[in-house]
């Protein structure tokens, strides 16, 4: 598919996670961008007050600015974030010298709501969550030239109340996702023989009694868990208590891979009653990896891939019963269907999407 709008353009990208953030969304479709674009990234301010509107160009056609926040959000943060994106776009005017036609892209609606000073010929808002709440998403929506999003619960919800050049698009997968460290796996299996795995942030969302459940009952082989911890310690205590429960706490993106390829069988183990809006991004990991992957919510937006590598349930039963058959190798993944499903979605291919949907 060919590229004309993303071609030979400079895109101004704004995303509250920070350049370099390995495995995140926005930093792969940054890397896809940079190879027919220059980029100027807005860094999420980190420090107040800020010292200068320093910059770094650590890489080819790449160009990182701290987001200006001079003035502090308290005791009013509309008015403060207003003056600070106005002194950013002053600054990066001041930078560019010459008026240079900008594609804005934001990946949420935290920075650069006020866009003065800068020419901008197109705008695309691809919003990576939910952001509902925030009255800032409504107005980025309706301005942009293309609103993208991988979640079509947002899109009914209200994104088409807002904007009618919408593309759903799914999780992409990088070329390092697909890629494994052999001799790295094979450690990974000596230590842990068969085991479940789990990855992703423990939050309120998660279903910690299924969890306990899942321990009981595929002892003595373990449960890998890796990821940040964000509830209290009383809420994880029964669950880490138990001796086939191994947690690793949060691990680089660039060994979580060997952990997935090692593992026999993948869960998503959401509260039931946490809704259907959800499609997370770590099933992409272990999609890259051919795992079967259990899980407990509808994924409508996955439905494509149900009994070919993901198999849904709410009954704690036969959720436990699929488990166990990936422990013994029996829970069906239809390779031919992924590796043309994986292939079909890779990043580049989702930016020519966007680039031809652009209007």
């Amino acid at each position: 598919m060919e590229i004309n709008n993303l071609l030979n353009k400079t895109i101004l990208i704004t995303s509250r996670e920070p350049y370099n953030q390995e495995g995140n969304s926005h930093m792969h479709y940054l890397e896809i961008l940079l190879k027919t674009n220059k980029v100027i990234f807005i860094e999420p301010a980190k420090h107040w007050p800020p010292k200068k509107f320093k910059y770094q160009t650590n890489k080819k056609n790449l160009t990182i600015y701290n987001y200006y926040n001079l003035i502090p959000y308290k005791p009013f943060p509309k008015l403060a974030g207003k003056i600070n994106d106005l002194i950013t776009c002053l600054l990066l005017k001041l930078r560019l010298k010459k008026e240079i036609p900008l594609i804005l892209w934001q990946f949420d609606p935290y920075y650069l709501e006020k866009i003065p000073f800068l020419k901008i010929w197109k705008k695309v808002y691809f919003p990576l969550d939910g952001y509902s709440r925030d009255e800032r998403d409504a107005i980025f929506a309706k301005r942009a030239d293309l609103l993208t999003t991988v979640n079509s619960t947002f899109i009914d919800h209200y994104y088409h109340k807002y904007n009618k050049n919408i593309l759903l698009l799914p999780h992409g997968f990088s070329d390092f996702q697909l890629t494994r460290d052999n001799e790295e796996v094979s450690r990974i299996v000596k230590e842990f023989k068969d085991f479940v795995i789990l990855t992703g942030s423990l939050s309120e969302g998660v279903d910690y009694k299924l969890l306990e459940n899942i321990a009981l009952s595929v002892a003595p082989k373990k449960l890998v868990i890796i990821g940040k911890t964000l509830v209290p310690r009383s809420t994880t205590k029964c669950l880490f208590e138990k001796p086939n429960v191994v947690y690793l706490g949060l691990k680089s993106y660039k060994v979580l891979k060997n952990y997935i390829a090692a593992a026999k069988c993948c869960i998503v183990a959401y509260d039931k009653g946490t809704g259907t809006w959800r499609n997370p991004i770590k099933i992409t990991d272990y999609i890259a990896q051919y795992k079967p992957i259990v899980n407990t919510i509808p994924l409508k937006d996955l439905a494509n891939l149900e009994s070919k590598i993901i198999y849904t349930t709410q009954n704690t039963e036969q959720f436990i019963k699929w488990i166990n058959l990936s422990l013994e190798n029996s829970l069906p993944v239809d390779n031919e269907f992924i590796k043309d499903y994986l292939g079909q979605n890779n990043y580049r291919n989702l930016v020519s999407l966007i680039d031809k949907n652009i209007s």
